[in-house]
């Protein structure tokens, strides 16, 4: 009990502190930012700036500046845009939290800077209702009230209500009668202004759809600039060109400032819309799971893995460099035997082939081997070369093919058997023929008793062998 009473303060601690964190985390609804909209790899999530002021008291128009946006964050010689969420913590007279408005504010230059500017701003709002405030629209705040500013409302007149979420719902149909707004609800807002070295230039928009509402329309606003043609064309080149810049809440730290290009020198454009952008692929990955995702690429030529869309440490690496062969591929395939590949942890070899692998290369699929020796004691080792004669033996053509010497033997032996077989037979006939001569020359009595056939008691004339 007393290690839980020890500890029931710190658990106090921790609750409070993740409710903390759950409220700013409520304060600052995301939305996603994207720029060079013809190409798929700028975007940024972004959060609104917050203030307990209104937007007029925000943007503080005409003092101590006159005819200038006086809110501290003016830039010379840049173009910022930025999210405000304004009241904040603001209660009504009966103490009830006064509802915040979502706007978007962009401030051109800062004053007293010793220049001037002259821009076009082109503003599709996508599926976005807004209520005539004097015929504005959705025009907060002007910077300055004698330069060009039109709304442009939905074909067919003001939307009453937008009640598509889904983003091809919203952004690819088109109205019907222009006050039914389950289709396309977009209107334009067109600014143009021309600025000298005293002052700024500017709007506020809004008010903006809460990025956390899922029962609201998806929306989607696009911002396009332009040159003011009319003040470039008299030829002053005081007024160098702007820079681009949309500006985010950043939690502990100052605001984050991303810088939007020009596009082919001319033409920055941008887009925001409600949630989080999609998070970037984590390539934070090894050479084989790398080459194995398919969304990163591997750079043999710098040993990267990175988004192999949008990140230039893919895209420019050269076309050989890419997806090539993992450093620990070439060590292995730079062994030439058995034995020497296999002292190798990471390597094996392949007899069927007779090279050496990298088993991780083979485990990832990017090389096969039907039987493969892991271990050097599994490699037969070589007999010694035979030694070299003192004389040269003379070889066979290579078209013909050397002769078995058990064939040879066999000749040999069969040969034998026949000069043996033959003597043999020359020896019997040879015998044979004395014996008939000396049969055949009995003549006489005596001659007949010396022979070795000759019976006694037997008439010789009755011998078989007699001749008379």
């Amino acid at each position: 009990q007393s290690t839980w009473g020890y500890l029931a303060p710190m658990r106090v601690f921790a609750v409070v502190l993740l409710a903390f964190a759950g409220l700013c985390l409520a304060q600052y609804e995301p939305y996603c930012l994207r720029w060079n909209l013809n190409t798929t790899c700028s975007f940024d999530t972004v959060y609104p700036l917050t203030t307990n002021e209104d937007y007029l008291s925000f943007y503080q128009y005409n003092a101590p500046f006159g005819s200038s946006a006086n809110t501290g964050l003016e830039v010379s010689g840049y173009s910022q845009s930025f999210l405000l969420k304004t009241k904040v913590g603001v209660l009504d007279g009966f103490g009830n939290p006064v509802p915040p408005v979502f706007t978007l504010t962009t401030i051109h230059d800062r004053a007293q800077d010793g220049s001037g500017g002259y821009l076009n701003l082109l503003v599709n709002l996508k599926n976005m209702s807004f209520v005539p405030q004097a015929g504005d629209g959705p025009i907060l705040v002007r910077d300055d009230v004698g330069d060009g500013y039109q709304w442009l409302p939905a074909v067919g007149g003001r939307c009453s209500s937008c009640n598509t979420t889904s983003p091809a719902t919203a952004l690819g149909s088109t109205c019907g009668n222009g006050y039914d707004c389950g289709c396309d609800c977009s209107s334009q807002v067109i600014a143009s202004w021309v600025w000298d070295k005293c002052c700024t230039d500017g709007i506020t928009l809004g008010p903006i759809p809460d990025s956390t509402n899922t029962t609201l329309p998806f929306w989607r606003l696009f911002m396009q600039y332009t040159y003011n043609l009319q003040r470039n064309q008299t030829g002053d080149l005081t007024n160098p060109l702007m820079s681009f810049m949309f500006r985010s809440y950043n939690p502990g730290g100052p605001t984050k400032r991303i810088e939007i290009p020009w596009q082919n020198g001319y033409n920055p454009d941008f887009s925001i819309e409600p949630g989080s952008c999609p998070p970037p692929p984590n390539c934070n990955l090894g050479c084989f799971a790398c080459r194995r995702s398919p969304v990163c690429g591997w750079c043999a030529s710098t040993q990267i893995c990175a988004d192999e869309i949008c990140d230039p440490a893919f895209t420019n690496c050269t076309a050989s460099a890419r997806d090539a062969a993992c450093p620990i591929e070439d060590y292995c395939g730079s062994k030439g035997s058995c034995i020497e590949c296999n002292v190798e942890s990471l390597c094996g070899w392949c007899p069927a082939t007779g090279k050496c692998l990298a088993l991780e290369s083979i485990a990832n699929g990017f090389a096969t081997c039907v039987e493969l020796l892991p271990d050097a004691e599994n490699c037969t080792v070589p007999a010694p070369p035979a030694p070299v004669p003192a004389n040269p033996v003379i070889k066979l053509s290579p078209s013909r093919k050397p002769v078995p010497a058990a064939l040879i033997g066999g000749v040999i032996a069969a040969g034998i058997v026949l000069f043996l077989l033959v003597g043999i037979l020359i020896y019997k006939m040879v015998r044979l023929q004395s014996d008939v001569i000396e049969f055949v020359g009995f003549t006489t009595e005596s001659e007949i008793r010396t022979n070795a056939l000759y019976e006694e008691g037997a008439g010789f004339k009755t011998n078989a062998m007699y001749e008379g």
